[in-house]
């Protein structure tokens, strides 16, 4: 539903509670974005609660708009 507002080269998503019996892994995630032409978004694995977590997935977005305004 979102897609059309997201392009893909400037996002990041990150996963919470991969361990979980239930949870999909990372593979899935990716997989999935792919098949709705996401295939270049980075999936990482990520617990919002931990301050470090989410200092990557903000250098890992800066990262990305460094490259694109290189």
């Amino acid at each position: 539903a979102f897609a059309p507002h997201l392009p893909a080269r400037r996002m990041v998503v990150g996963v919470g509670r991969l361990h979980s019996p239930a949870a999909p892994g990372l593979d899935e995630y990716c997989a999935h974005l792919a098949r709705h032409g996401f295939a270049q978004v980075p999936v990482i694995d990520a617990d919002a609660r931990r301050a470090e977590d989410v200092r990557v997935l903000l250098s890992v977005l800066v990262s990305m708009v460094e490259m694109e305004h290189a």
